[in-house]
């Protein structure tokens, strides 16, 4: 009878090759995972957003000044201007005055008047007079305004309060004149003679702001 032959033993190394195989094979998946997952070679997000810097500017409430150039007013816009070429002397007036011009005069008398418009009485509101004297106003006194006067006119004038003022470089002397009827003047001179400029009210303190200010053009042309 025929026995078939026994197969060969397939060797025991093979086997445990495999088996060693296995184990290294499953030991560097273990290490290559740890290594990645947990040891060295993780990967570690950085955040590498850079911080932005507020800088807050402090509010300055800084208040410009503003600069206001004060207006001049005209007091004499529109007004118009006399001159005595005669006499020599000028000023401004307003339009709603009316000037009378004397064509001839004694000495002493009345050069011009200047009257309201509106004015009921056409009392002159201001009158301006001559005379050759040659006394200087800073030698005019109540007693020599009141003996000029009174040589002029023959009447009884005294002069009282009488003061000095410059007005625009011209030099005045103030006197209430005590008459019939009582008046204010004001006499200012020069080389050529005596002015008196007379006002219709009985003090300075109750002169109009329009005559005040016709004051201040008041000047000598020669």
């Amino acid at each position: 009878m025929n026995q078939q032959p026994m197969g060969a033993p397939k060797p025991a190394v093979s086997k445990w090759l495999w088996i060693v195989l296995i184990v290294v094979v499953l030991g560097a998946a273990g290490y290559f995972g740890w290594y990645y997952l947990m040891g060295p070679g993780k990967k570690v997000e950085t955040s590498t957003s850079t911080p932005t810097a507020t800088t807050t500017t402090p509010s300055t409430n800084t208040t410009t000044p503003t600069t206001t150039t004060p207006t001049t007013t005209d007091k004499t816009a529109g007004w118009k201007t006399y001159t005595n070429e005669t006499y020599g002397f000028s000023f401004k007036y307003p339009s709603s005055m009316t000037l009378s011009e004397k064509t001839w005069s004694k000495d002493g008398d009345e050069v011009i008047a200047l009257t309201n418009t509106d004015s009921k009485t056409k009392t002159p509101d201001m009158t301006v007079r001559y005379s050759k004297l040659t006394a200087k106003t800073d030698e005019v006194t109540s007693n020599t305004i009141g003996v000029w006067l009174k040589d002029k006119f023959t009447s009884e004038i005294t002069a009282k309060n009488v003061t000095t003022e410059t007005i625009n470089g011209v030099k005045f002397n103030d006197a209430e004149m005590q008459a019939d009827p009582s008046y204010f003047a004001m006499l200012v001179s020069n080389d050529n003679g005596i002015y008196a400029i007379d006002f219709s009210v009985q003090s300075k303190a109750t002169l109009t702001e329009t005559l005040k200010t016709l004051l201040t053009t008041f000047k000598f042309t020669k």
